[in-house]
Formats: C-alpha cells, structure tokens, sequence
C-alpha cells in the first residue's frame, strides 16, 4: 500500500509541475508560521531564483512594503494571520534577481483536527506588467499635466484619452469629454452651445468642413471658441487608424498681432502726416518703410524708386546723379555714402540741395540693425531766419551810433558841463543816462548773438593770466557794485596760471557774471570771485548769497532770453542775453559753463577752461 501511494504523490507532483510551466507561474507551500517550505522548479525557470532560496523565508521578509500601497499590504498580513483564502495579490519582492513585481493566489490548509497547517498557492512574475502599468501611468500623469490640450480619438472616431486641458476648455459640454464619446457627437455638442462663433448661420456646412477635417487631416489650423479664445489646432493620423488632437491656447499671441497689427496702422498713418520725410533702412541698407513726403522734399520719382527691384538702390542712385553726395563718379560716391552710414553714430547735418533746397538729416542707428533716416525741409525758415539776423544787425548798427552819441550828450549835461540846470532836471537826464546805457547793452548783446550765429565773432587769442584776468574784471565791475551796495573779493590760487584766449571776451562772461551777482545780492553783501587749478584746467567761479535760481529755470538757464523771473526782468534789469552768450564765448574757448545753486543760499556759476603752458 506504501508502495502504492508515493507513485500517486509523485505523479500529482509531476502534473502540478507541469500545470505550473503550462501556466507560466509555479507552486509554493508554507508552513503555519508563513515560511516557505516548497516552491516548484519551474520558479527558477521563470525567475532565475532557486526554490531553496526561499525555504525559511516568509512573504512578510522577502516583499517590499514601501513599493505597494502600505494598507493593502498590511490587509494581507492581517488575512494571512486569519488564515482566509486570497486572489491575486501583488507585490514586489526583493530576491538575488532584485526587485520584481509577483502576483500570488493562495488557500489555507487544516488537518483532519482543524488545525492550521500552512498556505498553498500559485505566484507568476507579472514585472513586465507592472512597468508597463507604470509607463503607461507615467505617460497619463504627464498628458495630463500639459499646457496643450491633448485627446485621443480611436480607429472607431471614439475618444479615448483626454487631459485636464482639454477637459477644461471644454467645460460647458463636459459630458463629451468621456471616454467613448463620438468625435461628431462632441462637435454637435459644442454647436448646440454656441462654442464655434465661425459657424454661426451656417452649422451644418460648417460640421461637414470639421468633419471632412477630422478625417483626413492637413496639419494646423486657427479656431475661434465663443469666449475669445484662440486655439491652434493640430490634428494627425496614427498608423492605426487614431486621430490625435492637440491642441494651443493662442489668444494672447492673436492679441499681441492685433495689437502689433494696429501700432502698425497708428506708426503708418503717422509717418503719412509728418511733414518731414522718412525712411527706414534694414542692416542691408535696404529700404523698410518711408513717407510720400521723403520724395516730395527730395524731389525725386516716387514711383520709378518704390517700384524698382532695389528702391533703396535707386533712390541713392538717384541723389548720386544728381550731386547730392558731392562731385565725382555716381558709382563711387553711393560706395563711399554707404560706408559711411554703415560706420556713423547717430548724426545730425544740414545741406543745401542741387535744387536749392535747404534739409537738416537726422541719422539714427537701430539697434537691432539698420537705421532711420529723417529730411527735415527748413528753406522757409532759413530765409526768414536770415531776414531777423540781417533786420537785427542792421537795426542794431543803426541805433548804436546814434543812440551813442544821445548817451555822450546826456552825460555831459548830468554831469554839469552846462550850467543852469536845476537839481530835478539832473536827476531826470541821469534817468535817461542809465536807461540808454541799458538800451546800449541790449543793442550789443543782440551784436553778440548776430556774429555768434553767423560765425562772425572775432576772437584773437592769446595768453591770459587768470590773476590779471581776476584784477581787471573787478576793477571795471566796482562802480556797478558800489550802486548795489555789494562788496567784490577775489579769492585765488592761480598766481603764475594762464589759458589761451581772447581778453575782451573773457573779460565780457566775467561782466555778464558779476552783474548777475551783484544785481541779486543784497546790499551789503559779498561776492567772491575764485578761481584754483583744476587738473589740466583752472575753474573761475562766481559767487553770490542771493535767492538761489528757482528749479524750473534749470534746464533752460542758458537759452536766449531767459531770466529766473519776469518781475525780475523789469526790477533788476538785463536783456536775457548774457548767459547764452557767456556759454558761447566759453564753448568756442574749448571750456564749459555750469552752475550751482541752492533756494535762499545763493548761486555759483563755474567757467572751466584748459589751462596754457
């Protein structure tokens, strides 16, 4: 009977081992402390892993909690300890092969007394499975997660797979969004809701085009939804016979090309009604953009320059021709008018024409590359500007000769040179005395500014001590500064010192200077003529304690008739003149002219000139 039995045993063995491959699993068996006592060969075919490598192990050693959900596997622990039956639990166990992903059945088994014995079950490596669970789960995540809206249509025009994007965009018609949902059924949907403003009076036409679409794609297209958005579209085939959909949200780049599109239409309409002409040249030198105006003040064809293959080309051909870039062959002259826009600054020049014309250009780099280039016509202006400077010089000289011998006369008869004349009569010539002398300045100052404008000041240079310079400006100031009360103190460091420069006009900003001073110091007050080296330059500073200059008159001190107040104009006297001349004379002796000033503290103004060894 012995004999008989194990035979039976391992013939069951032998078929179990053979289930066990067919299935592509193996058997195992534990004992009532869940170790494991029995593992069929084929686990090592399978796995790589010999059964005896898990004899005295149990699950709860070899399995790996963390990789699992920790509740499901401390359930299994729990049921193992009940001893009840489980289906397909999966976990992954850590072996000499590493760490693989194991799906196991098992029954418990009692003796004929009831008592626990241990588990028998099945297992299988489902690893393969699991990654590609973990891939595919990967790949939703990160679907799901994208800008773009994406969906999946399969080979039967079903949805298959969407992402919250999509879902989103969808929101008023979310129940097409299901997976197994009609690609036309979704459409109809939207329809119904108003979603495809495009289709608005023509939705069955408009169905037919998305659908003839849909099924035989072409690449990208724009589509706008019913709220305003923008979406660009890009519809592919999939070799099985899918449909994937993704999809951009473009509405603020439609409104930037709106917006862009109308700056264009503003800068366009602009450039028409500027009176200036204008052309904007690529890094090529190239025309970009221009005004009918350009031609006008030019006096070129517009249409034989726009409509040649190179207008840029033609027109510098054109203005070469006629002489506009100087005498010479046309050919060389636009080479070497190119080279030079291509290597200048930004620059501003004036130039007379061929036709007569006067324009002031403007050249304007791009940063990006290119440049602007603006023809300003100011002939009109030119000859009325000519027509004031000779009025002006010629009214001036007309009144200075006659009005210096009213001044002569009048000085003598203040002065006492005939008898007989009462104190009040005096005192009125005196009136008149002063006030023809302040017509006097102004009609010099206006001198000034003529030959300043014209280029005609003369200036005969030489070598100037700066302390003699010092002495003689306060010696010829002091009358004025007595009248106001105001004592003159030189305080300097230049004793051996000298600039080269022209001694009247110098002397002529030191008078401009200390009148200003004076006028605005208080009687009883100093001001303190200065003047120290200054590394490669000496600094002549005038100072006074008066009201400062107000902030708004700051940027504009130096214009031509520009005083600090109009009240002070007519109290304190002077044409507005004097500092723009100061600043002329002080630029063309290669120094500049600043000041400084603080409310109720006074004013500073600095000359700096280059010093002469």
């Amino acid at each position: 009977m012995t004999q008989n039995t194990h035979p039976d045993k391992d013939t069951s063995r032998e078929r179990l081992e053979s289930f066990a491959s067919a299935v592509d699993g193996w058997f195992w068996e534990t004992d009532a402390d869940h170790k494991f006592i029995y593992m069929s060969d084929s686990v090592e075919a399978i796995t790589g892993v010999r059964p005896e490598w898990h004899y005295g192990k149990s699950r709860r050693e070899i399995g790996v909690p963390h990789m699992v959900d920790l509740e499901a596997w401390h359930a299994h622990l729990d049921l193992l300890d009940r001893h009840e039956p489980f289906d397909s639990f999966v976990f992954a166990r850590r072996a000499p092969d590493g760490v693989k992903w194991m799906q196991t059945t098992g029954r418990p088994v009692f003796d004929s007394a009831g008592i626990f014995k241990g588990y028998r079950g099945v297992a299988s490596d489902i690893t393969p499975r699991i990654e590609a669970e973990h891939r595919t789960e990967t790949l939703a995540n990160a679907v799901e997660q994208l800008s773009e809206m994406f969906v999946l249509w399969g080979p039967d025009d079903r949805l298959i797979l969407c992402n919250k994007r999509f879902r989103e965009i969808n929101a008023r018609t979310i129940e097409t969004t299901e997976p197994g949902t009609l690609f036309e059924t979704h459409i109809r949907a939207g329809l119904a809701q108003g979603l495809y403003p495009d289709a608005r009076g023509r939705e069955e036409d408009w169905l037919a085009e998305r659908m003839a679409w849909h099924r035989n794609p072409k690449g990208t297209f724009e589509m706008e939804r019913q709220d305003g958005r923008w979406l660009l579209i890009n519809e592919q085939r999939l070799p099985n016979g899918s449909t994937l959909t993704i999809s951009s949200d473009i509405t603020e780049m439609k409104r930037s090309q709106a917006a862009a599109a109308e700056q264009a239409n503003i800068i366009e309409t602009s450039l028409r009604a500027m009176p200036d002409g204008m052309v904007v040249l690529d890094k090529n030198l190239e025309f970009i953009s221009w005004n009918d105006r350009l031609f006008e003040i030019l006096e070129l064809d517009r249409a034989m320059i726009v409509e040649a293959d190179s207008p840029a080309k033609a027109y510098r051909h054109m203005m070469a021709a006629r002489g506009e870039y100087g005498p010479g062959n046309p050919e060389e002259r636009v080479a070497e008018h190119e080279a030079m826009i291509r290597k200048s600054g930004p620059a501003v020049w004036e130039q007379q024409l061929s036709t007569g014309r006067w324009v002031e250009i403007r050249n304007y780099p791009i940063p990006s590359g290119g440049y602007i280039a603006i023809f300003r016509d100011f002939t009109e202006q030119r000859a009325v500007a000519r027509m004031k400077d000779e009025f002006i010089s010629t009214v001036s000289h007309e009144l200075r000769t006659p009005l210096t011998s009213i001044l002569g006369s009048l000085g003598l008869l203040a002065n006492g040179a005939v008898e007989g004349i009462p104190p009040k009569g005096t005192e009125l010539l005196k009136i008149a005395h002063n006030n023809g002398a302040r017509l006097l300045d102004l009609i010099n100052d206006l001198l000034d500014l003529e030959r300043l404008a014209s280029g005609q000041m003369e200036y005969r240079m030489e070598d100037v001590s700066v302390s003699v310079l010092l002495e003689e400006a306060v010696a010829a100031h002091q009358g004025y500064a007595d009248q106001y009360g105001v004592t003159l103190k030189i305080s300097s460091t230049c004793d051996r010192e000298a600039v080269l420069g022209d001694r009247a006009r110098l002397l002529q900003v030191m008078a401009n200077l200390l009148s200003n001073a004076t006028k605005y110091s208080e009687p009883g007050g100093e001001v303190e003529i200065a003047a120290a080296p200054n590394g490669g330059t000496v600094r002549i500073s005038v100072i006074d304690h008066g009201p400062g200059i107000p902030e708004e008159y700051h940027p504009r001190l130096f214009e031509k008739f520009t005083q600090a107040d109009a009240s002070d104009t007519r109290r304190k006297g002077g044409s507005g003149l004097g500092l723009s001349i100061c600043k002329a004379i002080v630029e063309h002796h290669g120094g500049e002219i600043g000041f400084e000033t603080k409310p109720g503290e006074g004013t500073t103004f600095n000359v700096d000139i280059a010093l002469h060894r």
